[in-house]
């Protein structure tokens, strides 16, 4: 796997919402990476509603500065549009994802997760 930067982050398809908890300020989009499945999870910002406004969003990613990744695992922050008056990120990414990774957020949102 290349290190995930800010080009590589924007390059995210997100293709539905697993999750989302507006309360929390977050949501965990599913979609494809270099033609792999990842999973995608932004918070601590308000965010729009819908899958082309989150799309939009991850567009828009730059200043990324990773904290860490494990593996498969990834997490850091960015600020959506460049503009540090929006705010900042938290970013999570699992990468590539499973089968498995998917239904454990779905079972996380009330959703039923089959074995």
């Amino acid at each position: 796997m290349p290190p995930l930067t800010a080009d590589l982050l924007r390059s995210f398809m997100p293709s539905r919402v697993l999750a989302s908890d507006p309360l929390a300020k977050s949501t965990v989009l599913l979609g494809s990476l270099l033609g792999q499945p990842a999973i995608l999870t932004l918070s601590r910002a308000a965010l729009p509603a819908g899958l082309e406004g989150l799309g939009a969003l991850v567009d828009s990613l730059a200043d990324w500065q990773a904290r860490g990744e494990n593996g498969i695992y990834h997490w850091g922050g960015a600020t959506p549009g460049g503009a540090p008056a929006a705010g900042g990120l938290e970013i999570n990414l699992v990468w590539p994802a499973t089968e498995l990774h998917i239904r454990k957020v779905r079972s996380l949102d009330g959703l039923p997760c089959r074995n």
